[in-house]
């Protein structure tokens, strides 16, 4: 037996209450706050006294029967299409919870006094009744109107906000079938594109997106790249229950050219329904190009864009012939980078045209799309033989005037003298890499005379020096853009 203490009715609380009839107060259950999750949990329901296994999920934060939820959630979406919002305050109680309030109703003394059925005789407890908000406005006249179709009556004469589902109704519902996504591209501005999505089938989880440039996904000209929604924003928590749903997705360099680009955002749901294009796309991006960092144009080849993984959707910017022509010209770009650090220091070093280019750090070497662990071992003095030169940018700028053609990266000429010999003037006509002799690559006793090679080193391997990466022929394709590397936090 509950021992009976003689305290005041309590109706908010944080733990089991007992008042003067002698019932204890169930502790309010927490559920988690999101609108509803169809995660099933087995609990006891009863039907005039006679128990049975019932199968319970959350809805509006209450536990629901699970076909008495399907039928609420798909009059409930037929309520928000006419502005009237209709949420449960009670659905499915247990025993101890109907007890609780059988008491309050005989003894007069606790929950208002409201009617309340014998335990185990509750249709809340068959899973069948739902309490309404039928407080709030136009929540009662949309039910008096239109419940019936959904198969909800009104039971209890003396509780307007008493309703029962016994069957009926269109049929379907949130937790039989997958829900699609939902979320709102925010923007899409010249500092980036913001958004949110959700699966409601996980609210948890973090959602993939995909952003569409230029045409809706999967049509001719459309550029289309996955990002993660797994981004803390606080002002999600409460809606959605979770804060870990927020995108944000730069705008490429390629794409601020003056023009208007339409801009396409969908959720992915990896559960069976249906792709979702988020609320308030398409948008339309109209951006002016960027102004273009200092330094000398170096010729891009074909091969070594796709060898380094450099995205000419990303990182190229679009300018006019007279821009390009005003760039002073260098070394073209080698057809693939060569890495290199000594056994004592773990510093990496770009091998560029006889040069050796400290890569700073490893988001640098992301930017670059390069990985650090191919660095190739060499002793100090092959390392001391290269002249150091400007440490490599943070990350790459690519231009071209003919539409991506003929392609440039902007980068700093190596100029003055080192270790390894004489420093060019910065336009590729002199030993800093402008012929085919190994020699001129800074590099005593490597290469062509017969000594050890360090792949890569000498002018014929075309990473080290860059002498012979071919020019693109006039007239070629334009690259397919590498869209997904060098993606990071915010992605590109």
């Amino acid at each position: 037996m509950l021992t009976t203490l003689l305290l005041a009715t309590t109706f908010a609380h944080e733990g089991p209450v007992s008042i003067q009839c002698g019932i204890t107060q169930p502790v309010d259950r927490v559920y988690g706050g999101v609108s509803y999750d169809c995660s099933e949990s087995q609990d006891t329901g009863y039907d005039a006294g006679q128990a049975f296994a019932i199968n319970v999920v959350t809805m509006d934060g209450e536990p629901v029967e699970k076909d008495t939820a399907n039928a609420f959630w798909v009059m409930r979406e037929a309520a928000a299409a006419d502005g009237v919002q209709i949420h449960i305050n009670s659905g499915f109680r247990t025993m101890a919870e109907q007890e609780y309030f059988y008491m309050c109703y005989t003894c007069c003394c606790c929950n208002s006094c409201n009617l309340a059925a014998s335990p185990g005789y509750s249709n809340h407890q068959s899973g069948h009744a739902l309490d309404l908000n039928t407080s709030s406005p136009g929540v009662y006249n949309w039910l008096a109107a239109n419940g019936g179709s959904f198969g909800f009556t009104e039971t209890v004469p003396s509780e307007d906000w008493h309703w029962e589902w016994w069957g009926g109704g269109p049929g379907g519902g949130i937790c039989d079938i997958a829900a699609p996504p939902a979320g709102t591209l925010d923007a899409a501005a010249c500092d980036g594109i913001r958004g949110w999505a959700q699966d409601p089938d996980a609210p948890e989880s973090a959602l993939e997106v995909h952003v569409s440039f230029g045409a809706p996904a999967g049509e001719e000209g459309a550029v289309t790249v996955a990002v993660i929604a797994d981004e803390a924003r606080d002002d999600l928590c409460g809606p959605l229950g979770s804060c870990n749903h927020g995108f944000t997705v730069d705008i490429p360099l390629s794409l601020q050219d003056g023009a208007a680009h339409s801009i396409h955002v969908y959720g992915i749901d990896d559960a069976g329904a249906d792709n979702a294009e988020l609320s308030s796309s398409p948008q339309q991006l109209q951006c002016p190009p960027p102004p273009v960092p200092a330094g000398v144009r170096r010729l891009a080849s074909a091969a070594a864009i796709e060898t380094w993984g450099l995205s000419t959707f990303w990182r190229m910017i679009h300018v006019d012939a007279a821009t390009l022509e005003a760039r002073d010209a260098w070394n073209d770009l080698g057809a693939a980078p060569l890495l290199v650090r000594t056994e004592t220091d773990p510093e990496i070093w770009w091998v560029d045209a006889g040069w050796r280019r400290w890569v700073p750090s490893p988001e640098v070497a992301a930017a670059w799309g390069i990985d650090l662990g191919e660095a190739e071992v060499v002793g100090d003095e092959i390392l001391a033989q290269w002249r150091e030169g400007t440490p490599m940018r943070d990350e790459p700028t690519l231009i071209s005037a003919d539409g991506g053609l003929t392609v440039y990266l902007v980068d700093d000429a190596q100029q003055g003298s080192g270790p390894g010999g004489t420093g060019g003037d910065g336009t590729g006509n002199d030993g800093s890499g402008g012929d085919t002799d190994a020699s001129d690559s800074g590099v005593t006793g490597v290469g062509t005379d017969g000594g050890a090679s360090l792949p890569g080193a000498d002018d014929d391997a075309g990473a080290g020096c860059g002498c012979d990466a071919g020019r693109m022929p006039a007239g070629a394709v334009a690259f397919a853009p590498l869209l997904l590397l060098g993606l990071r936090r915010r992605r590109r």
